[in-house]
């Protein structure tokens, strides 16, 4: 709505003004707040300009031309009516685009041009990065990888429903097994179940990654910090919650199984899970980052995980 497009273009003009920086902003349907926001102003329809200059001088431009704004009308509606040639003529239009075009403001723009100098489109194109330190980059990705992940449900929380549901399912098939010599092959079919399944399931996070990848992709072309601060940020961010739901998996896979019922034991068994997860997430990552379409990446991701379990030999006899 409105109030929130004020909003947003208030924050933006604080930030820029705060760092120093440009911002090129397009909007189709600014109220009159909104365009007082603005310093300068590039009005278009059809491809051309109809004015370029300070947002102050917009109105008395089209004044001078012998346009007056209806009463009640805002500043933003009257200039927008003007040049939408889907709704007005468009030979008007066209006059007042050709006007535009012969004006002594277009000639003086186009001098200003002319005259700057190569270096100064480097100088102006030139990406700044955050002045805060890699510590405050670092701290701040760092609590966001947090908060977004325990936000997002396909990172954390369905996740981890279903790793639950899928190790009640694999300690109820293979429930209560005894520890014997004749077993032993139970005992690693159980595992490498679990182990497979367990690293295929990373998959789901997928589609969050892929919403992250965007952000962080323009976030980053926009200086707002270092990939050095944001890759060590996750790669404590994403361990943490894996380990949960490692240890909560493992622990019921490992106990409806029966298990040997020793610490050490017990602490491998959810160790190795984690290690496969940790890596199977580092896949899920990568695949995310070279591809942009949801379906492409689990499709490769399926592959890799299908090919890995025919040769790992756990499920041959």
């Amino acid at each position: 709505d409105s109030a929130a497009a004020l909003a947003v273009v208030e924050i933006t003009k604080q930030a820029a003004k705060a760092d120093g920086s440009t911002v090129v902003m397009s909007i189709h349907q600014p109220n009159r707040e909104v365009l007082t926001c603005s310093d300068n102003l590039i009005l278009m329809s059809r491809g051309r300009v109809a004015f370029a200059g300070p947002t102050a001088e917009a109105l008395p431009y089209f004044e001078s031309m012998g346009y007056s704004v209806e009463p009640g009308q805002s500043a933003s509606e009257f200039m927008l009516d003007l040049v939408n040639a889907d709704y007005r003529d468009p030979d008007e239009v066209d006059q007042l685009l050709d006007a535009w075009d012969s004006s002594p403001r277009t000639e003086a723009l186009n001098a200003k041009i002319d005259a700057l100098d190569a270096d100064d489109f480097v100088k102006t194109t030139a990406v700044t990065r955050s002045s805060a330190t890699w510590v405050t980059d670092f701290t701040t990705n760092l609590l966001r990888g947090m908060r977004e992940t325990l936000r997002h449900p396909a990172i954390i929380w369905a996740r981890f429903v279903l790793y639950v549901a899928l190790a009640i399912i694999i300690g109820t098939v293979w429930l209560r097994l005894d520890r014997v010599s004749d077993q032993v092959y139970e005992f690693m079919t159980s595992s490498a179940y679990a182990l497979c399944f367990f690293a295929f399931m990373t998959v789901a996070a997928i589609p969050a990654y892929l919403e992250e990848k965007h952000i962080t992709v323009r976030e980053y072309a926009n200086g707002a910090y270092s990939a050095s601060s944001f890759v060590t940020s996750h790669f404590l961010v994403t361990p943490l919650f894996l380990l949960i739901i490692s240890f909560s998996a493992s622990s019921i896979v490992y106990w409806l199984a029966n298990f040997r019922p020793e610490a050490g034991a017990y602490l491998f068994y959810i160790f190795v899970i984690f290690q496969a997860l940790v890596a199977a997430e580092s896949v899920v990552y990568l695949l995310s980052l070279i591809f942009d379409y949801y379906i492409i990446a689990v499709g490769a991701g399926a592959m890799l995980y299908a090919f890995g379990m025919a040769v790992m030999g756990g499920m041959i006899r």
